[in-house]
């Protein structure tokens, strides 16, 4: 039996182990706990997110033991991601080969066949638009747009290996590191922060009349940018400062809307189905979901348009995503969301079949030891290593992980584990484990 789903239920929690105790039937390690103590007293966003992110974790009945350490990072850092930290703005967080798996689904699938003058839209990919932009490159005889209402007309990059994203009154909507970035401490992370407006005075001056084209400024190794969409755009890239439900899109054979829904709920998802009905052509296809910058734990639904309506498909999930080991699995940030809800019952229906745990959990265990990701403590919880590996290998890692099981044939074997409880489940044309929507809880 799932724990309760009220809205409300528990909203004034004062203690992590209290919310533990309510939805994970007990207390993860220790190393854990200490992580998460300090967010009781954090801003009730984050509280929020906490508390609903354990309770999804109850949903898919999450064994306590398999409580990861990279889960609660996620979540000590979720402060710096969330709306609140940006004035309410929705962070345009994006990053290289991220949606790679995606352009080999929209080739490749079973439901549409995609040929010269394709009309993608990749809706909300966020800046700089690498999604789109990668796309682009791959398929030069289409016509891709890149769209987010996060555009901005100014871009800041500054000596620390840092970019921002600034509107025209000059307050920056967005911040974020690049690889290379000298930060040790929240506090150097804050420290630059507080800096870019105090750039942006400087540069700004030095710009020149504004004409509609791209310019730059530079001092002291910080550059500032005017329209730096200009830059990307190309015969077969257009970047327009637009989202879901706007008119100024063209109509498209593919809508992609991936990291987009896990900020709004149920009602927007259904807003976004009866958008996407109406931009598609025929015959179209929209993908909607998330995965992690690492490109790791994707989900997502396939809609095809069929006779004006848009009919869903199928359900996908990486093989990985069945025990998470990051954040992305629990990520929302509403309390009524569909899609993760429709996610956590279905880890907890995949992993109910225990012939299908037990191999899978003995072999994921032995690849997080190999790779030096996670270990298990003495009381066999998941664990950070003595030696943890260092942010940048650790993401690389957690990225291989996924192919390795789907060669190993777990992809199937979850298939076959649904089966027996009834469930239509097929491994899909690039590996990830896909499910009939109409078996599913909604």
């Amino acid at each position: 039996m799932e724990p309760s789903t009220t809205h409300t239920e528990l909203a004034n929690w004062t203690a992590i182990e209290e919310l533990c105790d309510h939805y994970l039937g007990g207390r993860p390690a220790s190393a854990i706990l200490q992580i998460l103590k300090p967010l009781a007293q954090d801003r009730n966003e984050v509280r929020d997110l906490v508390r609903r992110s354990l309770r999804l974790m109850g949903v898919s009945q999450l064994e306590i033991r398999n409580f990861s350490p990279l889960a609660a990072f996620g979540l000590s850092m979720a402060k710096s991601f969330l709306p609140g930290a940006w004035g309410g703005t929705i962070p345009p967080i994006t990053a290289p080969g991220r949606h790679k798996a995606f352009d080999d689904y929209v080739s490749s699938n079973q439901w549409s066949s995609p040929g010269r003058g394709t009309v993608m839209i990749d809706v909300g990919c966020g800046f700089p638009p690498t999604t789109a932009i990668e796309t682009a490159q791959r398929f030069p005889e289409w016509q891709i747009v890149g769209a987010d209402p996060g555009f901005d007309p100014y871009v800041l990059y500054d000596r620390d290996q840092s970019y921002a994203c600034i509107d025209q009154s000059g307050h920056v909507r967005y911040y974020q590191l690049l690889p290379g970035a000298k930060i040790k401490t929240m506090e150097d992370y804050l420290r630059i922060r507080e800096r870019l407006p105090v750039l942006f005075g400087q540069l700004s001056p030095m710009l020149p009349p504004d004409n509609g084209e791209m310019c730059a400024a530079e001092i002291d190794g910080s550059r500032l940018i005017r329209w730096p969409l200009k830059q990307w755009e190309s015969a077969n890239l257009k970047l327009i400062q637009a989202g879901i439900g706007s008119g100024d899109l063209p109509k498209a054979n593919v809508i992609r809307c991936l990291n987009v829904l896990i900020y709004y709920d149920t009602d927007f998802l259904r807003g976004f189905e009866k958008w996407a009905a109406a931009q598609l052509q025929e015959g179209g296809l929209a993908i909607a979901g998330a995965n992690s910058p690492n490109a790791a734990e994707p989900y997502y639904a396939v809609y095809r348009k069929e006779n004006g309506l848009l009919r869903e498909k199928e359900f996908a999930l990486g093989i990985d995503i069945v025990r998470p080991l990051t954040l992305m699995a629990w990520l929302t940030i509403q309390e009524d969301n569909a899609m993760n809800l429709r996610l956590a019952r279905l880890i907890r229906r995949i992993r109910s079949d225990a012939e299908f745990r037990e191999a899978y959990d003995d072999r994921l265990d032995q690849l997080l030891k190999e790779t030096g990701l996670l270990t298990r403590d003495a009381d066999g919880c998941l664990a950070t290593p003595p030696q943890p590996l260092p942010f940048e290998k650790m993401t690389q890692a957690l990225a291989t992980l996924p192919a390795q099981l789907d060669r190993e044939g777990f992809t199937l074997r979850a298939a076959e584990a649904l089966s027996r409880q009834g469930i239509r489940a097929w491994r899909n044309e690039v590996g990830h484990l896909a499910v009939d929507p109409t078996g599913l809880e909604q």
